[in-house]
């Protein structure tokens, strides 16, 4: 199902911690998918960006599916926050809401 990048919930690297990193959120009826990849900041790290999909219902986790190691080879710079400010939306760190 195609969405607007404004009806997507997503939470956007905080800035800190050794890893870069987002995930986005979809939801269909009580099913979560959350798809996230993270990119280390250690230059020595063998495989830096890891990716995958979570699979959620009523807040068990059904599935972790991950990426094959070195697969993933994009993520930074913040594509899906990039978007999001596009289309006007403003991430406020105090709430962790899009407003």
């Amino acid at each position: 199902m195609k969405r607007d990048v404004r009806d997507v919930d997503m939470t956007p690297w905080p800035g800190i911690g050794g890893s870069i990193w987002e995930e986005a959120i979809f939801s269909n009826g009580n099913v979560r998918y959350i798809v996230y990849y993270s990119l280390s900041k250690d230059p020595g790290a063998r495989f830096p960006m890891e990716a995958g999909v979570i699979v959620e219902q009523n807040g068990e986790e059904l599935a972790h599916l991950r990426c094959d190691a070195g697969s993933v080879d994009s993520g930074y710079p913040l594509p899906l926050f990039d978007a999001k400010v596009a289309a006007g939306q403003v991430y406020s760190l105090e709430t962790g809401q899009w407003e």
